[in-house]
């Protein structure tokens, strides 16, 4: 990792030197303190991998590496990070979870990271098929929207579950588009100050080209935790051509959100390469 200021390098900070190939970095950073957390995965010696994470690194072998090794060779992969104003932060990641041999999970941290939930939250519900490529955003209470794929009948869908800082339920798993029989994955997520949120994802037939990047924005929970309101799929590679992204209530909040989802998106289907594609499991 390397830290600016004022778009200035102030040098390259390495945090691990095991003799193992660490992948998949993730990173994310509060909004005015500089406290910032690195997570990435850790392949064992034994077989499989975990997620390993460490705050505020300064130098060499800084700040305390941590994971939740369970020495079960099993594998862990595709971190995602995002942290709130006060430092706080959310980890998650994809494979075995306390209901599902290979779903998303996830594990919210204090500032100091110390650990808020005693172990793994199972994100998604329990299901048959793979569920992978998780990502994370935070409101300023702290809460939170899990965007993830999901294996369908034929072929990867967007799904999201909602959740209050107190990690109450804000409802069930939930598609992020529209029904259709198109390979949708790889998604980022973004969230606003208040709550509302957008979902980046790549959609295989939404326009005719093999690969579209595609965002969808959401209301927030609103009076008494109800459902948010999708607003209409939005093409984000059109936004150059002068498609009006910022159109309707939400658009000029979150158009920023919709791109930097998008972004998040390239960098998982980079990562994807190495990714095990595996539709299902036996």
């Amino acid at each position: 990792a390397e830290r600016y200021l004022g778009g200035s390098p102030q040098g390259v900070i390495g945090f691990n030197n095991t003799a193992e190939n660490q992948a998949e970095p993730a990173v994310a950073m509060d909004a005015a303190g500089g406290n910032f957390v690195v997570a990435w995965v850790e392949p064992r010696a034994g077989g499989g991998s975990d997620i390993e994470y460490v705050l505020n690194p300064t130098g060499n072998e800084s700040g305390t590496v941590a994971n939740d090794d369970p020495g079960d060779g099993n594998t862990r992969a595709g971190p995602a990070l995002a942290m709130d104003a006060d430092g706080d932060f959310v980890l998650a990641w994809d494979g075995p979870g306390p209901a599902d041999a290979n779903g998303v999970v996830m594990r919210r941290f204090r500032s100091d990271a110390s650990p808020v939930d005693a172990g793994e939250v199972q994100v998604n519900a329990p299901n048959p098929s793979t569920q992978r490529a998780p990502d994370v955003a935070l409101d300023d209470d702290g809460d939170l929207v899990v965007a993830f794929a999901t294996f369908g009948v034929d072929d990867f869908d967007v799904a999201y579950k909602r959740y209050g800082n107190d990690l109450s339920d804000q409802g069930p798993e939930q598609p992020a588009h529209l029904p259709s029989v198109a390979n949708q994955e790889l998604p980022g997520a973004a969230m606003d100050s208040g709550g509302n949120f957008v979902i980046a994802w790549q959609d295989d037939g939404i326009d005719g080209d093999l690969e579209a990047a595609v965002a969808r924005r959401f209301e927030g929970p609103g009076a008494g935790g109800a459902s948010p309101s999708p607003g209409a799929s939005v093409m984000v590679e059109a936004t150059a051509k002068g498609n009006a992204l910022a159109a309707g209530p939400l658009g000029l909040a979150l158009a920023a959100g919709a791109v930097a989802g998008a972004g998040i998106a390239r960098r998982n289907a980079r990562r994807a390469c190495d990714r095990r594609r595996a539709p299902s499991r036996t």
